[in-house]
């Protein structure tokens, strides 16, 4: 076992077939919960990611009336029960109750891509967010580890390097 982890490919390959495990682990917890980190500052958020009903997301939010200050930035964590809403509804704020929300998302197979921009507040917010959903990030890894760590690795074809000095056959 120890010639195993000799060379390169399978030392790559363990770390991609761990990270496969772990996003494979958050895809089953991410059924019917929602988990994320955030930045606070102040009371706003302007980034956070978050696992929600199979998909991982990133959100950047800006708002306009009060700039965030980068130096009162705090690490938070929340852990909640998912609402019924689907995915694109709840990121788009769509039924958040606000009365002036624009919002725009386009899906293309495990991505979504979108943004809301809330107008109704007294302090005016912009939302984009990317989801990605965990089987276009898990299989991936699944399958390059598989590769890595069984597949042989190729034969060297470096060829002997030619001494100046020597004549063929003398």
């Amino acid at each position: 076992m120890g010639d195993f982890f000799q060379g390169r490919r399978q030392k790559v390959g363990v770390v991609t077939l761990t990270l496969a495990c772990v996003f494979a682990a958050a895809w089953v917890r991410s059924i019917g919960r929602e988990e994320g980190v955030y930045f606070d500052s102040k009371g706003q958020t302007p980034l956070m990611i978050c696992s929600r009903n199979h998909f991982l997301t990133i959100i950047f939010a800006r708002h306009f009336t009060r700039p965030v200050v980068f130096t009162q930035l705090k690490l938070r964590w929340f852990d909640q029960a998912c609402s019924e809403e689907t995915n694109e509804e709840y990121w788009t704020l769509a039924n958040a109750g606000f009365t002036n929300v624009v919002t725009k998302a386009r899906t293309l197979g495990g991505i979504m891509i979108g943004s809301a921009f809330d107008t109704s507040l007294s302090n005016p917010l912009k939302r984009w967010f990317i989801s990605f959903s965990y089987w276009l990030i898990t299989i991936p890894f699944t399958v390059v580890s598989a590769y890595l760590l069984v597949s042989k690795p190729k034969s060297s074809t470096l060829k002997k390097p030619v001494d100046p000095n020597v004549i063929d056959g003398t």
